[in-house]
């Protein structure tokens, strides 16, 4: 695969020969594959690195959606909150001021008790006038019972939408923190991209310099041997039957912009 090879080199009337033994060949041909894989290698690092930021990206997103959504439910959880409240100030109003009637009812049942000793006749109107407090006083017991009842629910109600707002609140600081984690995260995701590009440009640089260069010693060799370096470069060109995939443009202001221009500048020097 690597034979050995000559090349003629004629200067005037001097004709010379220049051999190319199977070693440098074979240096030759590893250091373009392993150019080429580092090529190769530092493009699909390139794009990995843009598609996880973009992940990220999209993960932070979604966890800011999720702590405006945590919010709202603790707007929502605060107006119950204040409803029950209200409802049980008016409750307990309404519970003293039955109490006070109660207070009242019974007053003015020791009153009547003391008349009914005084005569037969006061003591009959005494009981009606008893028998139709006491049915009060039930009604108001009664009363008192369903209030109880309702103060004892609408307690129960305070109780699981504290709880459910406390789950709310800690869901939303464990929200936060993941947002912060995640943000950090990407910072350091850019930070480190920005390293990548710095030092993959810094590498292009150099292979154009070095390209540019041996281009500069290919032209100075074929001026030498006499040959038009234009019209070889013309008749290679005609010669060129290769043709690469589908054209896929890259949006502007994304990053590597750059480094992309470069890597152009660089593939069409080689």
């Amino acid at each position: 695969m690597f034979p050995e090879r000559q090349i003629v080199v004629r200067t005037e009337e001097r004709v010379s020969y220049l051999r190319i033994p199977k070693a440098p060949q074979m240096v030759v041909v590893t250091f373009l594959l392993a150019f080429s894989g580092w090529i190769g290698f530092t493009s699909v690092s390139y794009f990995l690195n843009d598609q996880i930021l973009a992940s990220k990206n999209g993960q932070i997103v979604n966890a800011r959606l999720a702590y405006q959504s945590l919010l709202d439910e603790v707007g929502e959880y605060q107006r119950k909150f204040i409803g029950i409240t209200t409802d049980l100030e008016e409750n307990h109003g309404l519970m003293l001021g039955l109490v006070e009637q109660n207070a009242s009812l019974q007053q003015n049942l020791s009153s009547i008790e003391h008349q009914l000793k005084v005569t037969e006749a006061d003591r009959q109107a005494i009981f009606g006038a008893r028998q139709r407090l006491k049915g009060d006083l039930d009604n108001i017991q009664d009363n008192l019972t369903s209030i109880t009842s309702r103060n004892y629910l609408l307690q129960d109600n305070l109780d699981t939408i504290t709880s459910d707002l406390s789950s709310a609140l800690s869901e939303r600081n464990a929200a936060l923190v993941e947002s912060k984690r995640m943000q950090r995260y990407a910072d350091e995701l850019e930070s480190t991209l920005g390293s990548l590009q710095t030092a993959q440009i810094g590498t292009v640089d150099d292979l154009t310099k070095r390209t540019d260069s041996n281009i500069e010693s290919m032209e100075r060799v074929v001026v030498m041997a006499g040959l038009d370096v234009a019209a070889l470069l013309e008749a290679n060109q005609d010669k060129t039957s290769g043709q690469g995939g589908p054209f896929i443009a890259v949006p502007d202001g994304v990053p590597g912009d750059e480094l992309r221009t470069k890597l152009v500048n660089l593939d069409t020097r080689l």
